[in-house]
């Protein structure tokens, strides 16, 4: 009979080790200039450090209030055009030339 539910597959822990030790290898012999991308030994004792400090917390609650002032912001502007836009052929007719000058940019450009 098999058993069904969560087991330890060894292959993807395997190879996640290896990626590891591999990035660290690089690093350690100048393969990669640590300054681009620092060892993983470096990076999760910097995850510690900033996790202790509370630094991490702080940044990210920075960064979460950004993501929602912008989202907010982003989704009135998306109303207050859309509604009237719906609602009225001649005001879909003025906005729409805008909207669809968005489209061919990338959306990562639009991010910052």
């Amino acid at each position: 009979m098999v058993q069904k539910g969560w087991r330890l597959r060894p292959y993807p822990v395997m190879s996640f080790i290896g990626f590891l030790l591999v990035w660290q290898a690089a690093v350690s012999i100048r393969l990669v200039n640590p300054f681009f991308l620092p060892s993983p030994l470096t990076v999760g004792k910097t995850l510690i450090e900033t996790v202790g400090s509370g630094e991490l917390l702080f940044h990210g609650g920075v960064t979460l209030g950004r993501i929602f002032h912008g989202f907010f912001w982003g989704g009135l502007a998306g109303l207050c055009l859309g509604i009237p836009a719906g609602w009225s052929k001649r005001i879909y007719e003025a906005i729409n030339p805008f909207i669809a000058a968005t489209y061919p940019l990338p959306k990562v450009a639009l991010l910052p």
